[in-house]
């Protein structure tokens, strides 16, 4: 019989109070930006010990303060080896005068089944697939974390959340569904040229990356059974693809049907659960992977001056030119690999046979905030993020 060992835990985040912001860390040389937030990944340093076998072992995490006015939050996890483990994750908002239920966030596990939970709205908020959705922004973050384990050895590797503010155009979309990903829900069209936060403009761009394409390998989510819901799995084998050529390690190289059965969720009856990808990812030895949400087309120049491919969150007809249809429009995912001499984004595109697919610039912007910019960093634990003192992603040798 197994037993149950629950306990609390103070846990340690990459934050610091600077100039009425809390900020991630990234590098003391580095000045704060004095604009408003939009979303943040907050990573927790110390992770605590959820897998003992013979028992379940639940732990409440201190709740996370990430000096935002958030209203959406979303978990990822990386566990290491991940054969054998089961974990719940569950999540609650923390404000002054109240707390809210403890929200299911995902009951994953590497070999399945795992699964979302549907059904959980109530007057806070909702989980919609694998984003929590709140009416009330703000607040702090606490997390539930209950694992099991068949074998010895299973670890954390990785715990953080993003958080996210809705812009007004989603806040005034049509509400959510229960059960809905939010990658899968149309909303309000977005501006064609988006500010980087609140009262920003957009960046200059980085112009190293203009003519510059990473050489990821090229698959088709319509070669596969099913394909037309597979563009998330045949997104990540690719980037995958990429670092197993990059570091000679063949083990990373899986083809799509693999990936999909490591990240099918029951419950959506999909392959597009963020965090799940994330998870299959970051199950492989020496590799990081967790949802980010970014701030503008700069930042993913950045990442290709860097070296590292980005699975960006789209939507398919406004990435095409199109105009936004909501009740056909179902999202897509691509890999960002490069840039054209003239600064357009160009993709490995799972929805095309097409080797590279060339989008225009402002076409992608107004498509990639049809997500609010969500994106897959999936990168190996020696690769160096490009700086990024707004705290957007995690920064290097953490």
């Amino acid at each position: 019989m197994l037993s149950m060992v629950t306990f609390w835990t103070k846990v340690r985040v990459f934050l610091a109070p600077l100039g009425g912001l809390l900020m991630i860390l990234t590098s003391p040389a580095y000045a704060q930006v004095s604009v408003a937030p939009t979303s943040r990944f907050v990573a927790v340093e110390r992770l605590p010990v959820v897998f003992q076998v013979g028992c379940t072992t639940s732990c409440e995490l201190e709740a996370l303060q990430p000096g935002l006015n958030w209203d959406e939050a979303i978990v990822s996890w990386n566990v290491r080896p991940a054969a054998g483990a089961r974990l719940k994750v569950e999540a609650r908002v923390v404000y002054p005068d109240t707390t809210t239920k403890w929200y299911v966030m995902a009951d994953w596990s590497l070999d399945g089944p795992r699964t979302s939970v549907d059904g959980q709205r109530d007057d806070y908020g909702d989980v919609l697939t694998d984003t929590l959705s709140v009416r009330r922004a703000g607040g702090a973050l606490q997390l539930r974390l209950t694992g099991t384990c068949k074998d010895p050895g299973p670890q954390l590797t990785l715990l953080g959340v993003e958080f996210s503010t809705k812009p007004p155009s989603v806040q005034a979309a049509e509400p959510l569904k229960p059960g809905e990903a939010v990658s899968a829900v149309p909303q309000a069209a977005p501006p064609s040229t988006p500010a980087t936060a609140a009262g920003a403009r957009a960046p200059e761009p980085n112009r190293a990356a203009w003519g510059k394409v990473l050489e990821a390998p090229k698959k088709v989510q319509h070669d596969y059974p099913h394909g037309n819901v597979l563009c998330s799995p045949t997104s990540l084998s690719m980037v995958l693809g990429y670092w197993s050529g990059q570091l000679a390690r063949p083990d990373l190289s899986h083809d799509v049907p693999e990936v999909e059965a490591s990240v099918w969720d029951v419950a959506y009856k999909g392959a597009g659960n963020w965090p799940f990808n994330m998870a299959s990812a970051g199950s492989h030895p020496g590799i990081r992977a967790y949802v980010a949400r970014l701030a503008s087309v700069r930042e993913l120049e950045d990442w290709v001056v860097a070296g590292g491919p980005v699975v960006a969150s789209v939507s398919l007809q406004l990435l095409k030119g199109k105009t936004l249809d909501r009740k056909t429009e179902q999202g897509h995912l691509v890999v960002l690999v490069g840039f054209s001499k003239e600064g357009d984004p160009v993709f490995n595109d799972p929805n095309e046979h097409d080797r590279l697919s060339t989008y225009k610039r402002a076409d992608f912007e107004a498509a990639w905030a049809y997500s609010q910019r969500t994106v897959y960093l999936v990168y190996p634990e020696s690769f160096v993020p490009p700086k990024c003192p707004e705290g957007h992603w995690l920064p290097g040798a953490q």
